[in-house]
Parts: structure tokens; sequence; C-alpha cells
């Protein structure tokens, strides 16, 4: 008997993002070792572009009230200086980083195209792969945040074939106020077979979008059992004791912050400089081991080492969790206006039970504080998300 042939789309095409290639690895790998032929769609989106026009408009608007109206107008100023001004200007500085970054960027790739994955497709040729799979999987991480989602996301391409979903992030809350994305995924989602997401707050929104039942499930690197992590884990990276700090957003405060605990702990502080793909101020200076040449495996190798991992990022705490390896992580500001990213850190802390881990630059930390991995709460949802897997995937 023929093996059922499994395509997933996901944020993998050229992804330069621990956490982004994790999960991705994380489903297929699963999915494989059930004994499903399992591919990633190499998808190239789009870009979903907002005239300048359009984007002052939605701020600018008389209707919102006066006071509004007047943020409006400074966050219009902010977003041109930030937006313009200063991204050029950081252009520059990090191409001054170029053969360092060219390091890590082979060392994604590497990673990247050992996943089994499909020929490259676009919004008009990806209908082409339609009959090479008996099942499609929207797949995790942001894929249906409203900025990104897109047809192939939400695979309007797939035509007479099962369809679902596993984990997919939304990632922003209050999404019911938005008419467009509202009406857009409830027409998107109609024939889906099921439908599940990463976060609680989603799950429960998504509800009242598409008026049926939408699960919550773990990611696809918790989905996943330790030994196959462990299979994929370099050598130890550095031989002193450290800390390893990895930052996604700008975070200088909470990189001091780090720098504090570190000295009072006598730990040498891992960094990986400019990890989200831009330059970053803070990132010169901070750390004392300033990393490049780093793909997954050493990255997963950095994570269980360490003494501690400080970090804004959901994928380095599902990582800490796996490894048995202390951490904290922070609210990540998002760009000049400081809004945060923080619903799916939260819901995994929840169901770590381990909500105090998440701290602020005041909070006390302490490196030797116990810190129990062990959580049923944890268990029976990977349980219940292997079930809605097995579940969705039967004839």
């Amino acid at each position: 008997m023929s093996r059922k042939r499994i395509g997933i789309t996901t944020l993998y095409h050229n992804s330069e993002n621990y956490g982004g290639l994790a999960q991705a690895y994380g489903l297929y790998k699963y999915l494989d070792n059930l004994g499903y032929d399992v591919k990633i769609i190499d998808y190239v989106p789009y870009k979903k572009a907002k005239s300048l026009k359009e984007r002052i408009a939605k701020r600018i608007n008389f209707n919102n009230g006066f006071l509004s109206f007047l943020k409006g107008i400074g966050w219009t100023i902010r977003w041109l200086w930030n937006d313009i001004v200063i991204k050029n200007i950081n252009r520059k500085k990090y191409k001054a980083y170029s053969s360092n970054i060219l390091l890590r960027k082979n060392a994604f790739s590497n990673f990247r195209d050992a996943i089994p994955h499909t020929k490259l497709v676009d919004k008009e040729s990806i209908f082409q792969i339609n009959n090479d799979f008996d099942v499609f999987i929207s797949g995790s991480d942001q894929i249906w945040k409203p900025s990104v989602v897109q047809d192939a996301y939400v695979l309007k391409f797939a035509e007479g074939k099962t369809k679902f979903s596993y984990s997919s992030s939304i990632t922003t809350t209050n999404i019911c106020d938005d008419e467009v994305y509202f009406a857009y995924m409830k027409q998107a989602l109609s024939d889906f077979k099921a439908v599940s997401v990463r976060e609680e707050a989603s799950r429960d929104e998504l509800q009242e979008i598409i008026g049926r039942p939408v699960e919550w499930v773990v990611d696809p690197t918790i989905l996943l059992p330790r030994e196959n992590w462990e299979e994929l884990c370099s050598e130890p990276v550095v031989k002193e004791k450290y800390i390893f700090a990895y930052f996604l957003g700008k975070g200088s405060k909470q990189k001091e912050k780090v720098e504090r605990i570190a000295k009072e702990n006598n730990l040498v502080i891992v960094n990986l400089p400019f990890v989200a793909g831009e330059y970053n101020k803070a990132d010169e200076t901070f750390g004392d081991i300033k990393l490049f040449d780093v793909g997954l495996g050493e990255f997963f190798s950095l994570i269980k080492n360490a003494e501690c991992v400080f970090t804004d990022s959901f994928h380095a705490v599902c990582f800490s969790w796996i490894f048995k390896t202390r951490f904290y992580v922070f609210d990540r500001d998002v760009g000049f206006d400081g809004t945060k990213m923080s619903s799916r850190i939260d819901s995994i802390l929840k169901l770590m039970n381990l909500e105090d881990r998440k701290i602020d630059c005041d909070s006390n930390v302490d490196l030797e504080q116990n810190v129990n991995f062990e959580s049923e709460d944890l268990c029976d949802m990977i349980t219940k998300s292997r079930k809605y897997l097995d579940d969705a995937l039967r004839d």
C-alpha cells in the first residue's frame, strides 16, 4: 500500500529564523515518523505592500476622534522617521558585517535544504502541485497573522483534497474587530476538515469567526519527541559556563539586565548578533562571545548546554523546556511604538505551569532556583495534539 502524501505550507522559503525552521522540521519529522510521505511546500510568498497613503490614512482619521487624530499624526511622524531614515542608515551598518552574516545564511540554507520539500512555487504556479499530495496541512508559525496570511497559507489552491491546519498562529488579538480579516478567514476555512491554532486566545476568537470548533494544540517543536532533537544537536559550542541570550527584539534594557546578572554570577554571555536580520546597535557591544556561524544543530546545543537562557523568543522557550534548561523570558518590544508579541508565550507558559519564568527588567532573578519541567497540563496537551493529528489524517 502506498504511503499517504502530505504537503505542508508554512514560512519555509528562504527562512532565516531558527524557530521558524525548527517548527517546520518538527511537523515534517513527526509525520515522517508515523510513516507518511511528507514534504514542505516551497512557496514564495508575495509582498502584501500597502501604499504610503493607505498606511497614513488608517492612522490619521477624524472619524476616530480628535485625540486619536493627534496620536495618528505623532505615529506617522515616528513611523516615517523609523521606517525610512533609520532603516536606511541601519541597512548600511548591517552590510558592514556581510561576511559574518553570510556564514549564518549558509548555515540556515544547509538545514533548510535538508528538509524534504517541493519545487519552487508561487501564487500562480502552486496549483500545479495539487495532484502531488493527498492531504494538505496549513502548518504552524505566524502564517495566519493578518499582515502575513495569503491564499496559499489557507490552502485555497488545494481543490478536492483533505485539508486542515496544525498549530497555525494568528499572533495578534482582537481579530474579530477586523472586518476584512473576519470575512476572509470565515470563507477560507469553510472547507477545512479540522482547524487548530497555537494560542489559546486565537482559538476563542477564531471559533467566533468561523462558527465551528477550533482546537488549541502545541507547537510542532514540542510535539516531536526530545530524542529527535537530541540527534540534531552539535557538540558543545562554548567551553565556559555561560548564559545564552537570544533576543529577536531590540531590547537594550533587557540586555543590560542580562549583563548585570551574568556579572553577579560570574558567567559569560553568548549572543547571536543581528539575529533578527537587521542592524541592532545594542548587539555591537552586548555579549562576551558573539557567534554568527550557527546552524540549527549549534542553536539547539547552545540552549541545551547553557546555565540559563534569557530570551524574548517563543521557540527558545520551547527548546529550553525540551532540554530542561533554566530560562527566563521577557516580553518582546516590536517596533518603535513598543507593541508586544506575548500571547503565544503566555499560552505556552500557562501549559508548562511556568508563568513565573516571565520577567521584566525590574524582576528578581535567581539562577539557582529549581525549575519543575514536569507538567501534567502540557503532557495532556501533547497527547490531545497527537490525537487531533491522528483524527484529521484518518480517512
